[in-house]
């Protein structure tokens, strides 16, 4: 009877060990807080993503991984025991509907885990890929996609990935840079036109300025030869004026000329003179 007791403390603890992980990779979808070994267990056909995991409720409050524009995406594994039943070393599939359905379509692995950790609690950084042309469309927000994980130990856990989210991020930088890009032609057509502007201002002061001048040329040109026509009419009437005196002073010495000089006036006494007495 010992015997069969003892075999079966002996089965009971080696279907312990087999159900709970010694390895899996974050984030569990499902876990919230820490990681412990119990969130993970042998992969099941009935659990895709691991015992006691409601993959309807537990997608859209999952923390989702974002995939690049390529597809490529980083989780972390982790060892909670040594040697090969700790692997972190491990395979993927994807099912793009985000429901757990299927995972049928294998991702692509492009840096590993250690497959023999060599202590417990270490981590390994783990890259994967999408495979190209893949379309999540799961959760409420249609850009989700599940990826089972498998460690060569045999565990499995689930990660939600979503798609978009970095590209959309970009496309928002792109976004703000061309608006910057656009304010930055709008300064630039602003300061061309205040700058344009601003000379044609200037060259219609010039010519304003230009326009003044010449205009007070004129009157003081008109100005001048106004002074000197008044000035010549002066003149003129100086002469007119000398000429008609020594017109006059002609008349006069003609006139004496022509008469022999002054007429004879003879010569009479006053009435009372001594020369009318008798």
């Amino acid at each position: 009877m010992f015997s069969q007791l003892a075999a079966t403390v002996s089965l009971v603890l080696a279907i312990s060990s087999q159900v709970h992980a010694h390895g899996g990779v974050a984030p569990v979808l499902g876990v919230t807080g820490t990681l412990v070994k119990s969130d993970i267990s042998r992969l099941v056909a009935s659990s895709p993503c691991g015992a006691n995991v409601d993959i309807a409720t537990s997608l859209d409050t999952a923390t989702a991984v974002p995939a690049a524009a390529d597809g490529t995406f980083d989780v972390t594994g982790v060892t909670f025991d040594t040697g090969s039943d700790g692997s972190e070393s491990v395979s993927a599939n994807v099912d793009p509907t985000g429901t757990g359905a299927s995972f049928t379509t294998p991702v692509t692995i492009t840096t590993n885990g250690n497959p023999a950790p060599p202590t417990t609690s270490t981590t390994s950084p783990i890259v994967a890929a999408l495979p190209a042309g893949t379309k999540c469309t799961g959760g409420t927000a249609g850009n989700l996609c599940l990826v089972q994980f498998v460690t060569t130990a045999g565990f499995a856990n689930c990660v939600a990935v979503s798609q978009g989210a970095a590209t959309g991020a970009a496309a928002t930088g792109t976004a703000a840079n061309s608006t910057v890009a656009a304010g930055s032609a709008a300064n630039s057509t602003a300061a061309v036109g205040a700058v344009a502007a601003g000379t044609a201002a200037n060259s219609t002061a010039a010519v304003g300025a230009a326009a003044g001048t010449a205009a007070k040329g004129k009157k003081a040109k008109a100005a001048g030869g106004a002074a000197k026509a008044s000035g010549g009419a002066a003149k003129a009437g100086a002469a007119a004026k000398a000429a008609k005196k020594a017109a006059k002073k002609a008349a006069k010495a003609a006139k004496a000329a022509a008469g022999g000089g002054e007429p004879f006036r003879p010569f009479l006494p006053p009435p009372h003179s001594p020369i009318h007495s008798p």
